[in-house]
């Protein structure tokens, strides 16, 4: 097990950070080796701006994206010894969702999400329906298109690089109900699709059925 009095034998390397890009105060997590687990040990710098600490281990550091920094690499000082990371991309303004349209509809449905900051490349667009991954079609900075998942009416949420953004509410409609066969043998029994077993109501001849 590592001490802070053995880890100060250890070169001080960082490995990664996540994520590359966001705005102020963007929580960012550097991964390496040699850190520090007293706080006011481990200094981070965003090009050069200090950043403040929330978490540190031997191997993790966590810290805010300093108001006011600027796109540069990502610096760790520990003790006597600094090092530069990966570069932080500041972004111009934050990941945001202004609209979804439209607002309701079945799986199944293309849904076009408005808003900003989002990645032309859909493999980095993740799209959530109330926690359900939806597929995406296209993607621009400011417009993403997905295909409503077999989800339950929730908010929808897009992250892009480790941001996450909440966007407004799209509800489920429920499918109107098919019959596909209906068989009696003493009972009715009634196959199909799209039943609601709290509220459906069965008719035959027009005449309201109880006992389903």
């Amino acid at each position: 097990r590592k001490t802070n009095t053995t880890i100060s034998d250890y070169k001080v390397e960082i490995s990664s950070i996540s994520p590359t890009s966001g705005g102020n105060n963007t929580i960012v997590t550097l991964k390496g080796k040699g850190f520090s687990l007293i706080l006011s040990e481990d200094t981070v710098r965003f090009n050069g701006k200090i950043a403040q600490i929330t978490r540190s281990t031997d191997s993790s550091i966590m810290a805010y994206a300093p108001s006011g920094g600027s796109t540069g690499n990502v610096s760790l000082s520990v003790r006597n010894q600094q090092v530069a990371g990966p570069v932080f991309t500041y972004l111009a303004s934050p990941l945001s969702i202004t609209g979804i349209s439209p607002t309701s509809g079945q799986a199944g449905v293309q849904v076009t999400i408005t808003g900003t900051q989002f990645s032309t490349d859909t493999a980095k667009d993740a799209v959530y329906f109330n926690a359900v991954k939806a597929a995406v079609v296209s993607a621009t900075t400011t417009k993403i298109v997905v295909i409503a998942p077999n989800s339950t009416t929730g908010p929808v949420n897009v992250t892009v690089n480790g941001n996450t953004a909440s966007g407004p509410v799209f509800t489920y409609v429920m499918p109107a109900p098919v019959i596909t066969n209906v068989v009696y043998n003493g009972l009715f029994a009634i196959t199909g699709q799209y039943f609601d077993p709290q509220a459906s109501v069965v008719e035959i001849g027009g005449q309201t059925v109880t006992g389903f």
